[in-house]
Parts: C-alpha cells; sequence; structure tokens
C-alpha cells in the first residue's frame, strides 16, 4: 500500500471517531437537558427511543456531574467505564 493511501485510511478513521465522539456527545447532552428539566431515566429512554437500562445507566453517571452536567467530563467518564 502506498504512503498516500495509508495516511488517507488514517485520516478517515479518525474523522469516523470524531463524528462517533461528537455523536456520543450530543446524546449525552441531550439526556442531561432532559435530566435538567426533571424527567426519570425512563422517560428519557422512551422519548430518545433507547434501552431504559442503558440511559440509567449514563443518568446515573451523568448525576454524578449535576447541577452542571459537564458533558465532556460525563463523556470522559463513560468512556473509561
Amino acid at each position: 500500500m502506498r504512503t498516500e493511501e495509508w495516511e488517507r485510511l488514517i485520516e478517515e478513521k479518525g474523522q469516523k471517531r470524531g463524528e462517533k465522539a461528537g455523536q456520543e456527545k450530543e446524546r449525552i447532552r441531550i439526556i442531561c437537558t432532559n435530566l435538567q428539566k426533571g424527567r426519570s431515566a425512563e422517560d428519557i429512554a422512551d422519548f430518545l427511543g433507547e434501552d431504559a437500562e442503558e440511559i440509567g445507566k449514563l443518568c446515573h453517571i451523568a448525576g454524578e456531574f449535576a447541577p452542571e452536567y459537564d458533558v465532556e467530563k460525563i463523556y470522559s467518564r463513560l468512556k473509561n467505564t
């Protein structure tokens, strides 16, 4: 494989990781916004059409960062669990 092709593949993989991280951070932001409005994990899961158990775990972690709900810190914690 040529160097240019290799570099392009690495760049594409990095972009995909960045997009995935961005989508996960947006999901966290939406969940935190709903938590700030007093919604339950079950209600948030229903609203997002996602698994209540998974949302419950995320809400528990996010709760550690209440009331500010720092998305970057929550994302970092999720990545390390």
